[in-house]
């Protein structure tokens, strides 16, 4: 305004005032009083009984002499002494309030306020679909709820750029849902990769109804294919239809490209100016976008996507699943429904009293297990670590996963299980706070915020240990765990300390964190390159980009299963010890109880089936026995054909051996034995004289070459068991037709010499060369 960038500054009268006391020249114009209800105190809605609190006091303040002090303490306040009284109730004298409660919310639910009729703002006010039930379904419940707004991108994030995803791939639920600021969200349409990380209701739509598809000029309509191929293709950001469209791309869908924007509005104003041609969205997003703009329809709409609208809640809250479910089933089966119904006609409301369970079925083996009361833990998962923790499919599962379910039974605690990007655990770089590069090893915002109580699949190492508190190791700790992966072909080259290579590493794994501190003593590369995914990392590798790869056993073993060509090289045990569960130090009390569920699990036969069903994991055996049908230090070798199970030992059935009893003996020919247990090969120990595979052949040294002059220098083949030549440094290097004359190029009285002859002649006295003749010598 000083410069005359601005004509004018539209302000409140406090700031104006505050500005224009101290400058000459200006002055407030065209003030608008009642556009506001005053300054005051603002409280979260879920904290009604801190609102009720306040008013409490100020009201009882505002008469006392000492509010009137300090009102003429500040002369440029405009303090109220009209005793003015807010309430946050929705009356008809002020239909725009919105409810808040005046005790502590039970429930918060977020909701976008930006998704068609289900949930909107009208000048500035907060309507829908979603917003009424949910009013509805508490009271129900005799819950007190709060509702607040929240993005949509804090509910399903498109991308977790800050913890290295660019795009959401493992459908991480957002930070909203990870920092609790709800416990619950409206208005979010169940499909199976969602519910791995959040648990939902029952629904309150028919999900059979619920389409998606195309939406596209009329043009276009007849002649679009069904699977977009060669098309461009829009989608909203954080959107269920884009989770459909992106995890079945390349299966049901071939587009040549697809573009996501931030909202509807953006998706449409793109398709309505020929951006671009079509727009992948759900029925309801659709008709909202068709009922107003002619010229364009929806087609190849597909029916079965999803489980229909319902609330998704952090698994953490599963009492709070259950309360809502009970209240639906209440609510969906009364009149006030069929009238909420009946004023939203667009929304395919629930009529069937559908039901939905977040448990893992023989008839859903894609739904996650999540909690049906409160979690007495949250114990998060990377979901991307090889064979330990994975999202497959749509689905999270792997070994620790497997692990951390039966160690929370016997630890007798509920435990909610949720992906969580790494980097939250263990970043890589805090660059806000001054570390563009982690190495002072500070734990990410997940554990900082406590998204979670604690993390499974973190391996354990000292520089980790000061910061968080570590279970016992479910892993051995004494397995090579880190190492180089190259290329076969420079294998025989490459160098212990990787001098002059370009080495890639995955940031903020412990194999990083173990090569960068060992970087100038045990590590020599010429470059480093950081990535934060592994995919990424190791496509660099297969595309020449990288000399070699240090990374974790896991992570090596996974990509060598996929990618042949490669080995591992100088892998040691040094990065820590061993894998376990990492918890926040606050909760020592669960780490406790994951303790003592961990000893009783792992000298149980559950974990030995396991850790045999998980070739790539080297579980902790500690001296336990193996599960029947498994052998070996590792439990990892079989025992089923002709063998069974003591210890870590296959003991074999009579005649057969080797460590797993797979081989049958061979017949001895009464001239030798076969010892038939696990600590033998399956061959053959001939008895003195006798030879060949099954002591056949019969062999006396003395009786090879008589009646030679001088005398023969004979030994019997070990494996024929025909009469041949001796041939080693100690005995000499004897040849002709009776093994009594040196073999060509050799000398001496025992024809132990080296002929000096460049390797292409005879002697007898070592420089006296007699030149082969023939092309092969």
């Amino acid at each position: 305004l000083e410069a005359g960038s601005v004509d004018v500054v539209y302000t409140d009268s406090v700031t104006a005032r505050a500005y224009i006391a101290k400058l000459t020249g200006y002055q407030l114009v065209h003030e608008t009083p009642g556009w506001s209800y005053g300054a005051s105190f603002s409280c979260t809605p879920e904290y009604g009984e801190m609102v009720t609190w306040l008013n409490q006091g100020f009201d009882a303040f505002k008469n006392t002499p000492e509010w009137i002090a300090l009102c003429n303490k500040y002369p440029t306040m405009k303090c109220d002494m009209n005793l003015f009284q807010y309430r946050n109730i929705k009356t008809t004298a002020n239909p725009e309030i919105a409810d808040h409660p005046y005790q502590h919310a039970d429930i918060v639910f977020a909701t976008e306020a930006n998704w068609a009729t289900h949930n909107y703002l009208k000048n500035t006010v907060l309507f829908g679909f979603d917003v009424e039930l949910t009013k509805a379904v508490c009271a129900k419940a005799g819950k007190t709820c709060a509702i607040v707004k929240a993005p949509l991108e804090s509910i399903w994030p498109s991308d977790y750029t800050t913890f290295g995803w660019p795009v959401n791939l493992k459908l991480y639920a957002g930070e909203g849902h990870q920092e609790r600021w709800f416990h619950c969200a409206m208005g979010i349409i169940n499909i199976f990769p969602r519910q791995q990380s959040i648990a939902f209701t029952n629904a309150y739509t028919d999900g059979a109804k619920s389409r998606v598809g195309f939406v596209v000029p009329d043009a276009e309509a007849a002649m679009f294919p069904g699977d977009a191929a060669n098309k461009v293709v829009g989608v909203v950001k954080a959107y269920a239809a884009t989770t459909y469209f992106t995890h079945n791309q390349g299966v049901l869908f071939n587009p040549v490209n697809v573009i996501q924007y931030a909202s509807p509005e953006a998706l449409f104003e793109a398709v309505r100016s020929k951006l671009i041609k079509s727009a992948y969205v759900d029925s309801t997003t659709a008709h909202k976008f068709l009922n107003t703009t002619a010229g364009f329809q929806m087609v190849h709409a597909r029916a079965g996507w999803s489980d229909g609208v319902a609330y998704g809640c952090h698994p953490e809250y599963g009492d709070m699943v259950a309360v809502l479910n009970a209240a639906l089933v209440a609510y969906k089966a009364s009149a006030e429904y069929t009238a909420l119904c009946g004023r939203y006609p667009t929304i395919e409301c629930d009529t069937a009293a559908s039901t939905f369970a977040n448990a893992k079925t023989k008839a859903n083996p894609e739904l996650a297990d999540h909690p049906t009361t409160r979690a007495d833990i949250v114990i998060a998962t990377e979901a991307n670590w090889g064979d330990q923790n994975y999202v497959r499919n749509g689905v999270v599962g792997g070994f620790d996963v497997e692990l951390a379910r039966e160690v929370c039974a016997l630890a007798g605690k509920t435990c909610a299980i949720v992906p969580a990007p790494w980097q939250s655990v263990w970043p890589r770089e805090y660059s806000r706070f001054g570390w563009p590069v982690n190495t002072m090893t500070y734990p990410g915002e997940g554990h900082q915020a406590r998204w979670f109580h604690c993390v499974v699949g973190t391996w354990h190492t000292v520089s980790r240990q000061q910061s968080i508190a570590f279970s016992d190791p479910y892993t051995d700790q004494n397995v090579p765990d880190a190492g180089f992966v190259v290329g076969a072909a420079q294998a025989a080259t490459f160098a212990a300390d990787a001098a002059g290579s370009t080495v890639g590493i995955l940031t903020g794994s412990t194999a990083a964190y173990h090569f960068l501190n060992n970087q100038g003593t045990l590590f020599r590369p010429a470059t480093v390159r950081y990535y934060s995914k592994s995919t990424v990392m190791w496509d660099a590798l297969v595309a020449g980009e990288l000399d070699a790869v240090y990374a974790d056993r896991t992570g090596a073993e996974a990509f060598q299963s996929a990618q042949g060509g490669y080995q591992r090289l100088y892998f040691d045990a040094s990065p820590g010890g061993g894998v376990a569960f990492g918890c926040h130090p606050e909760y020592g009390h669960l780490l406790k109880a994951l303790n003592e569920g961990l000893v009783a699990y792992k000298v149980s036969a559950a974990y030995r089936n396991l850790c045999n069903a998980s070739g790539h994991v080297p579980c902790d055996c500690n001296g336990t026995e193996c599960a029947s049908g498994w052998s070996g230090t590792y439990c990892d070798v079989r025992c089923i054909k002709h063998g069974h199970t003591e210890g870590k030992v296959c003991v074999c059935d009579t005649g057969y051996s080797t460590a797993d009893c797979s081989v049958l003996c061979p017949d001895c020919s009464g001239h030798g034995t076969c010892f038939d247990n696990s600590f033998h090969d399956g061959t053959c120990v001939c008895d003195q004289d006798w030879y060949d595979p099954n002591c056949k052949t019969r062999c006396v040294v003395s009786e090879c070459f008589v009646g030679a002059s001088p005398a023969a220098r004979a030994q019997c083949n070990a494996t024929t068991g025909q009469c041949e030549c001796q041939f080693d440094a100690i005995a000499g290097y004897w040849g002709g037709d009776q093994c009594n004359v040196c073999y060509d190029g050799y000398y001496g009285t025992s024809c132990q010499q080296t002929c000096n002859c460049s390797g292409h002649g005879a002697c007898t006295m070592g420089t006296d060369c007699s030149c082969f003749r023939d092309e092969v010598r």
